[in-house]
């Protein structure tokens, strides 16, 4: 099984039949469609797409369905058994994990966010059944039972082959909300509970993001009622540590941002933000953070206001170094699925920011300005952690005798 030895993120599928591989350039293909919000893809190590999914695939985003997640294979076809998962079409519930770098088991994570389907549920996926294109073998299976938010993040331990999961627990208010991480070691051998961790200050989102930065030291944690905050993350132990606020939470009648998705600049220096105010009938805005400034809080720059009936949710790092920003169009004769007759700049397009690393407006944010080729997007991006981060060399766990790039 040399083709799972190590895993890529360079097919994403997303949106409305948007499939792009970014290996040699750009290419475009037909992927699955009726992805509302987010997705998970993974692929080989020959860049091939091995498969893909979404808490919801579903013709109506408000059938009132509790299980309509779905995964599909590398033919853009049902997996087999990989029907009516647990998920309610979240932003970042969904993330794919291998169970060991030199298998073709897969672990498929989901946030339970709402009632009744709250918790953490696991489902197996097994690449070599059904002549290679793979069958779900274990099927939502509730791991915890608590609210989790929407927010699953992955980063790989830093012995280069196993992973750490990444969860944070949620209380519906008016509970004194928590601030509970809760971390899971992900091996060839189970998925591991680590005992809770209490860091940060305390508020009660249901949603926003995780994202690591590039080598894994260090995420990002952005909340949908304006929290925003650094945290520092040791690999080897799975220890989360030293919060760094950059906007604390905020309150009633204060009007939240809803920072739906934050993104590292590959050299770590910038911190990117989508802040999604559509809801409030305010126009949603794109900012930037310089993580070398002495005041991180201030360093804040407005990169771009949106368009009102652009509402933009997910925004990823790619694998050529550019950040990418879906939109859903909120606009007239919209709706979901988009009609026949809905194609428009908004969702015809992604938004790029071509060049990260720098500073301000140098950093050239080109709004709808990536075409998808004859596709159409919604609010989301795929939820992927960096499977080609390797081990942490010098690190007290550091013991990984195999080459695995």
């Amino acid at each position: 099984m040399d083709t799972y030895a190590q895993f890529r993120n360079n097919n994403w599928v997303f949106g409305d039949s948007a499939g792009i591989n970014f290996y040699s350039g750009i290419n475009y293909f037909k992927g699955g469609s009726g992805f509302f919000r987010g997705t998970a893809c993974i692929s080989d190590n020959q860049r091939d797409l091995i498969f893909y999914g979404s808490s919801s695939n579903s013709t109506n985003s408000n059938t009132g369905q509790l299980k309509e997640g779905k995964l599909f294979n590398k033919l853009h076809q049902k997996l087999f058994n990989g029907d009516t998962l647990v998920g309610a079409e979240w932003y970042h519930d969904m993330l794919i994990l291998p169970k060991s770098v030199m298998d073709s088991t897969f672990y498929v994570f989901v946030a339970g966010v709402t009632y009744p389907d709250t918790g953490l549920w696991v489902n197996i996926v097994d690449m070599k059944l059904q002549g290679g294109l793979g069958q779900v073998v274990q099927k939502n299976f509730r791991f915890e039972t608590h609210p989790v938010q929407d927010m699953l993040a992955a980063v790989r331990h830093g012995n280069g082959k196993d992973w750490w999961l990444v969860t944070r627990r949620w209380t519906y208010a008016p509970v004194t909300p928590p601030n509970e991480f809760w971390v899971y070691l992900v091996d060839s051998v189970g998925i591991h509970p680590q005992p809770i961790q209490y860091v940060g200050a305390s508020h009660l989102d249901n949603g926003g993001d995780i994202t690591f930065n590039s080598d894994g030291s260090m995420f990002v944690c952005a909340g949908l009622s304006s929290y925003l905050a650094l945290f520092d993350f040791d690999r080897c132990t799975g220890l989360i540590s030293n919060e760094n606020i950059i906007e604390a939470l905020s309150q009633p009648p204060n009007l939240f941002k809803f920072y739906h998705s934050a993104v590292f600049s590959p050299d770590n220096s910038k911190l990117f933000v989508v802040s999604n105010q559509n809801g409030y009938n305010f126009n949603s805005k794109l900012y930037q953070f310089d993580l070398t400034a002495a005041n991180i809080p201030n360093s804040r720059i407005l990169i771009d206001t949106f368009p009102l009936q652009a509402s933009p949710a997910g925004m990823e790092l790619a694998p050529n170094g550019k950040v990418y920003i879906s939109s859903v169009y909120d606009g007239p004769g919209s709706g979901f699925p988009y009609p026949s007759t809905c194609w428009n700049y908004i969702n015809e397009n992604l938004s790029v920011i071509n060049h990260p690393d720098s500073l301000g407006l140098a950093c050239d944010f080109q709004p709808f300005s990536f075409s998808l080729g004859g596709a159409r997007t919604y609010y989301g991006l795929p939820n992927n952690p960096d499977y080609e981060l390797g081990v942490w060399v010098g690190s007290p766990c550091f013991t990984l005798s195999v080459d695995l790039t």
